[in-house]
């Protein structure tokens, strides 16, 4: 017992060196300043954190409401389709920003993806969503950072970029498509600059041969997967 209450003396006696300060109205001050100050400088912090917060977000929807936007507009067959020839198609876009979209280059997929069609019990043509091999857009993944001799795109415009599917041989699409027993996917990404940035625009579109109308006038819809985000 002896032993315990002396040491609990011994800390008594050391605790009331320690805040001796406290009596003197001057260091009560300077403690009760250094308090202050050190509150003040944590929610300057906080403050000076939030309004950056804030102001990046400014500058984010500003950029959002007056940057340019490519948009892919569809595609459609251009000239005559002729079984053995090469074929061309035009990609239709917009700009629906608000400032032009500035070196704008168009990649294409190496190659079209052909499928098999269905027909239902009245002989129309229709798409079968789980047996159409959808693509993977990875023409947008290419990492581009500056782009030169670009085209620009200025807002409300439409334009139109070609594509190219060149002759295979003779089981080439033409004929398969002519013959009613195919449907095509084309997909690619429009690559362009705002705001100092480089964005990025997807397409992907199928179509089917028409029980009716020639194959020129086939017309092409948005791939119901596989595309990839715009940028």
């Amino acid at each position: 017992m002896g032993k315990r209450s002396g040491g609990k003396q011994l800390v008594w006696i050391r605790l009331r060196r320690f805040f001796r300060w406290w009596k003197n109205p001057a260091d009560r001050f300077s403690f009760f300043l250094v308090i202050a100050t050190s509150v003040g400088v944590f929610v300057a912090a906080l403050q000076w954190n939030e309004l950056h917060a804030t102001d990046k977000t400014l500058n984010d929807t500003l950029m959002a409401n007056t940057r340019a936007w490519v948009a892919p507009q569809g595609a459609m067959f251009d000239g005559e389709i002729t079984v053995g020839s090469n074929l061309r198609l035009k990609v239709l876009l917009q700009n629906v920003g608000k400032e032009p979209a500035l070196n704008l280059v168009h990649f294409r997929a190496p190659a079209p993806i052909i499928f098999p069609i269905e027909y239902d019990a009245k002989q129309m043509p229709y798409i079968d969503f789980h047996n159409v091999p959808w693509p993977k857009n990875i023409t947008c993944n290419f990492p581009i950072e500056k782009i030169r001799d670009g085209r620009t795109v200025y807002p409300g415009v439409e334009y139109s970029e070609l594509y190219y599917i060149f002759n295979s041989g003779p089981k080439f699409l033409p004929q398969r498509f002519a013959d009613k027993l195919d449907g095509l996917i084309i997909y690619g990404c429009f690559y362009y600059e705002s705001f100092g940035q480089v964005r990025k625009s997807p397409y992907c579109y199928y179509t089917l041969p028409s029980r009716e109308l020639p194959m020129k006038s086939a017309r092409f819809e948005p791939c119901m997967s596989g595309d990839a985000p715009a940028t």
